[in-house]
């Protein structure tokens, strides 16, 4: 299949100026966890309270804020080199650049509310974000995994089949994470702006977008696996890059969250 280009090609140039900005969004991260490893924080989903200060903080906060969004960033600036417009190297670009900027918002949270304690300029904003911007992160994932290798849906039905989940899971868990007063995600810092919403709606909220979201995760494997099914040796081959890549991934994560919880170490 020949690739899907956007109605509306992204330069070269600017595609290196967004990598850029990505590489400038995770360096800022990563000099702000410096300053705030130190810092006892409340517990938030995929950290612990305390000071981040081991060897898998340090591990996670390099590989969350400079290798994953360099690596999709540099992938994407590739593609449309030779592919200008390709949707697949703009969705790897928007993926690089919303990681990053994920890690600096949610390190300049914990330098204004924990670390300084003066609450600096954006703050609040910066821990609402955070509190919601990972729901973004893996609807991106998943659809940029549901395009692969050529920007497209296998066809109508598939766009469906998929984008319905995708819809009902990151839609509802949006709206509650946004909403939610104490953010679980942004290490209990109250919301800046939505100061009461009701437990009940929010959970519910939650619990339908949680329920959709290993659906999704299913119906693009399916996809996935139909499109190889279907494929030439070109797409094949391509799409094995694609569970090479997302291997390399896992495998970081998974390495991150063993020596988290399973090794605990404390070096």
């Amino acid at each position: 299949m020949t690739p899907a280009p956007d109605r509306r090609p992204l330069p070269a140039r600017l595609a290196w100026s967004w990598l850029l900005l990505t590489a400038g969004l995770g360096l800022a991260s990563l000099l702000l966890f410096v300053r705030n490893s130190g810092t006892p924080v409340p517990a938030s989903w995929g950290v612990r309270d305390g000071v981040r200060d081991r060897a898998t903080d340090w591990f996670n906060a390099i590989q969350q804020s400079l290798i994953s969004p360099l690596t999709m960033g540099a992938l994407g600036t590739l593609i449309l080199r030779r592919h200008p417009g390709h949707r697949i190297g703009r969705l790897l670009i928007a993926l690089g650049c919303v990681s990053a900027l994920a890690q600096l918002a949610q390190e300049w949270a914990v330098y204004g509310y924990y670390t300084a304690r003066d609450e600096p300029a954006g703050v609040g904003l910066a821990a609402w974000v955070t509190n919601w911007i990972w729901i973004v992160l893996f609807a991106l994932l998943l659809l940029t995994a549901a395009l692969f290798p050529d920007g497209r849906f296998p066809s109508r039905r598939w766009g469906w089949l998929v984008g319905v989940p995708l819809s009902l899971f990151a839609l509802p868990l949006l709206i509650g994470a946004m909403a939610e007063t104490s953010m679980s995600s942004a290490f209990q810092i109250s919301n800046p702006f939505v100061p009461a919403f009701p437990e009940t709606a929010y959970a519910v909220l939650f619990g339908f977008g949680v329920v959709f979201m290993p659906v999704t995760a299913v119906a693009v494997l399916i996809s996935a696996v139909a499109r190889f099914r279907a494929s030439r040796a070109r797409e094949r081959q391509q799409m094995k890059w694609l569970l090479a890549g997302v291997a390399l991934m896992a495998a970081f994560t998974l390495a991150g969250l063993g020596l988290y919880f399973g090794l605990g170490l404390a070096i």
